[in-house]
């Protein structure tokens, strides 16, 4: 959802009416704001930091899994509301004023808050059980995103002076909410979360102000006439990405299974059927939701004429207070599923687990009636018509924990999908009686072409995030075998998934991917995308033929042959030999993968190096043929590649550190890596995005040189970046997990050689990979060049040293010149003109 040529090209900020007369009689400059275009796409640091929100939730609900007593649900939820209190403040400020660099800086050291909170959050509330080396950890990060909050909003009412009421509740919200956090951190432990529940409460009523028309005397409250988030888009945007990762909180499990289950073979096959309900209850609970997009953004259009002050006023309470119960309901099934997972793998006895209890039961269906009856709250305020369905559901689903107690758990678990599955059907029904003669039509239609303008879907974030997932586990790979063989086997495995990802985004691109037959395709590929995740921690740690590796090939070809039958359905017989040449060689490269692991050595290398080749061959006959028929769209699904890319980076490390004890090294190194990955982050999304994106837009998409571009630009150096950033974020796992086992200095573990290689080869590929970009927008430059050697020069200097001391070496090598040379006269006209040619492209 990054912002693109085209959005940019119609964009004319918006610049309010009825401007207040200065005391010359003319208007003054802050009585004309600027504010966020209503087309305006979200930024991806908007985007890094709601992506880095729903990974503190994943440690809320973490604590339900150390503690499913009425205790420790009470902690995950106040975890919870002041995480989402913090953020829905931040995506509502960034509604309004367009982001800029000041908002940038905000949203980057806001990012680094969420971080230190999520590293944190376990000892935070379990202090009773071993202690800290920092007990005030989280009550300071919480401090710090607060002080972002209020700077951000003291900010926009200086540009635009109608909100300073606003700005000003939001001002006292925050040292109360901050307050209530240190009396919770510092008091006793069994208060921490009446605290927090009090501040919540105090400054929801705050908050909640925010949205009433005051009189100007009293002088709070909005004074904006006819009240309105100004960026529709991005702002539903923001909702619709933190819903759409915060389901596959349910398949967080995956860490658990993938870490601890997966080095035994008596694994019981019940995990893969806990794996499946997980998947499809994601996927059902997003398709309810789903619907319910396009209407609020429609709501909260300041160009809606329809929309009266007191429902754009009551669609901002439903926004807030029906997202809070969305999020909590899939914070209690996601500890509730984890929960599960744990007893039935500790239940040797039994095939379907030990009976499940009533917490397990309120937490499995509580979660999921509590995510409902806020669809139904946000429905009701949204469409402004009460939601009879889902609060039907809501206590059908209540009804079921006294009926199911007593019944093994793993049945509980079962019963799941067909009671969620029963309300998205009849909710389909329902919204088909409604639909148009037309709209019936094309739903009968098996592939549903993409248009010029299409936009990428929530289903497609999905599908990205777990993509995402299984580039991270790639790195669990060199964890468990830090040797030259383990890089091997990781780079090539690296191959095959960004090649199964790439052959179905070019399909998004050319037939929507939330419609029809692809829809099926996408959803059996996200099942083999899961089973390869799950098998790739402990695959290929022990030679021959297990049933890991069985499973992970069994993955691929599933995932390899839906993409083949995907083709097959997007054009017919015309790409019958296309089709043919994806199976045969995706067949070849199965084979040849199982062969090297029975074999082993260096035959067994050699047997890799042909399967990989065999994947090059089906990724090329899949895109081959293929034309760009969404631009933005394409550009848009690698950006937000890339913004994953960096999270696994952020957040492998604070999952590390979770239930650590947490200590200076620990904030220095998250603090080290959050400067890296900025850094990083700057590199792409700065110009290059825009630049790119204008050439994608501007050429004939049937020519040979605009192929070549696709191919080059997108296809090939995005994975250099790519693997850059896999690299780089296993140097910082493997830091991150001797920290928390071995007894380090104040600047933490000594680097190894392959530890400083894999940083600096890492953060080399990656810019490499930039310069070969600009190099192919014929816009060269030698300097990248130099730091680029640079930094691979200082790979000997850094072993040895220690981990703090090493990434700092890092962030001064290519770090310094990097910032020095962008902030020359030169470089920022090259950036003024790059940002002209987006906003008039087109």
């Amino acid at each position: 959802m990054v912002g693109s040529p085209q959005a940019d090209a119609q964009q004319t900020h918006v610049v309010l009416p009825e401007p207040r007369q200065g005391g010359s009689g003319r208007p003054t400059t802050h009585d004309r704001p600027v504010v966020r275009d209503p087309e305006d796409k979200s930024d991806p640091v908007e985007l890094l930091l709601d992506i880095t929100f729903v990974a503190l939730l994943n440690q809320a609900s973490s604590l339900l899994f150390l503690d499913s007593s009425p205790a420790g649900i009470l902690n995950a939820l106040s975890v919870l509301l002041v995480a989402l209190l913090f953020w829905q403040m931040t995506a509502a400020a960034t509604g309004i004023v367009p982001v800029n660099g000041v908002m940038r800086a905000l949203y980057l050291a806001k990012t680094g808050a969420f971080l230190l909170m999520a590293a944190s959050v376990r000892q935070a509330f379990t202090r009773d059980s071993g202690g800290t080396g920092m007990p005030w950890l989280f009550a300071a990060a919480t401090t710090v995103a607060g002080v972002c909050s209020v700077v951000m909003w003291v900010y926009l009412g200086s540009r635009d002076r109608r909100w300073r009421g606003n700005a000003s509740l939001l001002v006292g919200f925050a040292v109360v909410m901050t307050a209530c956090v240190w009396a919770a951190e510092l008091g006793p432990a069994r208060l921490a979360s009446r605290w927090l529940l009090v501040g919540y409460g105090v400054s929801m009523a705050l908050c909640s102000n925010t949205a009433l028309p005051f009189p100007r005397r009293f002088g709070i409250g909005s004074r904006v006439r006819l009240w309105a988030i100004n960026g529709a888009r991005a702002y539903r945007e923001r909702y619709t990405t933190s819903y759409v990762v915060g389901c596959c909180l349910c398949l967080q499990l995956l860490e658990v299974l993938g870490d601890n289950a997966w080095d035994n073979e008596a694994m019981p096959i019940s995990a893969l059927v806990l794996v499946a309900v997980a998947l499809n209850v994601s996927l059902m609970m997003y398709w309810l939701y789903e619907p319910l997009i396009d209407p609020a953004r429609r709501a909260v259009d300041p160009r809606n004429p329809e929309m009266s002050q007191t429902r754009k006023v009551a669609h901002s309470l439903g926004d807030v207070y029906g997202h809070l119960l969305m999020f909590a309901g899939l914070v209690l099934t996601a500890g509730a599923l984890r929960a599960v997972f744990t007893e039935l793998v500790d239940s040797h006895g039994s095939a379907f687990g030990p009976a499940a209890g009533t917490e397990t039961l309120l937490e499995l269906f509580g979660g999921i009636a509590m995510c409902l009856l806020g669809q139904a709250l946000f429905s009701w305020f949204t469409l402004w018509r009460l939601d009879l369905l889902r609060l039907g559901a809501v206590g059908g689903m209540l009804a079921l924990v006294p009926l199911l107690g007593g019944a093994p758990v793993l049945l509980a678990v079962l019963l799941l999908p067909p009671a969620v599955g029963v309300v998205y059907l009849l909710d389909r029904w329902r919204r088909r009686g409604v639909k148009s003669t037309v709209d019936r039509v094309k739903r009968r239609i098996w592939v549903q072409r993409t248009e010029r303008d299409h936009q990428v879907s929530g289903f497609e974030l999905f599908f990205d995030f777990m993509a995402a997932f299984a580039f991270a586990q790639v790195t669990n790979i060199v964890l468990r075998n830090p040797s030259v063989s383990g890089v091997l086997h990781a780079g090539l495995i690296l191959g095959s998934i960004y090649g199964c990802w790439l052959t179905y985004c070019w399909a998004a691109n050319n037939a929507r991917a939330d419609r029809g037959t692809l829809r099926q395709f996408h959803v059996i590929a996200l099942f083999g995308l899961i089973l390869l995740s799950l098998t790739l921690p402990g695959a290929f740690t022990h030679t021959g033929l297990n049933r890991r590796v069985l499973l992970f090939l069994c993955a691929y070809l599933v995932i390899r042959l839906a993409s083949a039958a995907a083709l097959y359905c997007l054009f017919g017989r015309a790409v019958t030999r296309r089709a043919l040449v994806i199976i045969g060689f995706g067949s070849a490269a199965t084979v040849c993968i199982a062969v090297a692991v029975q074999l082993g050595g260096s035959a067994g290398v050699t047997l890799w190096a042909v399967a990989v080749g065999c994947e090059i061959v089906a990724i090329a006959a899949s895109a081959s043929g293929m034309h760009v028929r969404a631009p933005a769209h394409l550009a848009e699904r690698f950006a937000f590649l890339v913004v994953l890319g960096l999270d696994m980076s952020l957040s492998g490390v604070c999952e590390r550190f979770a239930g650590a004890r947490i200590g200076v090294v620990h904030v220095a190194l998250i603090a080290a890596a959050l400067l890296v990955c900025t850094l990083m982050w700057w590199l792409y999304f700065d110009t290059l995005v825009h630049y790119a994106e204008h050439q994608l837009d501007r050429t004939d998409a049937k020519s040979r040189p605009h192929r070549r571009f696709v191919h080059t630009h997108y296809n090939g150096l995005h994975l250099v970046i790519l693997a850059g950033m896999v690299s780089f974020g296993f140097g910082l796992r493997f830091i991150a997990e001797h920290t928390t086992t071995e007894h380090t200095g104040p600047l933490g573990p000594d680097l190894t050689p392959l530890t400083a290689a894999s940083l600096t080869v890492g953060l080399t590929g990656y810019l490499v990979g930039i310069t070969m970009m600009w190099s192919l927008l014929r816009r060269p430059t030698v300097f990248p060049w130099l730091v680029a050697a640079a930094v691979l020069a200082v790979t000997p200097v850094l072993i040895g040293r220690p981990a703090i001391e090493g990434l700092a070496v890092l962030i001064g090598v290519a770090g310094l010149p990097v910032l020095a040379h962008a902030l020359t006269p030169g470089i920022r006209g090259h950036r003024h003109s790059a940002r002209q040619v987006s906003q008039h492209a087109g």
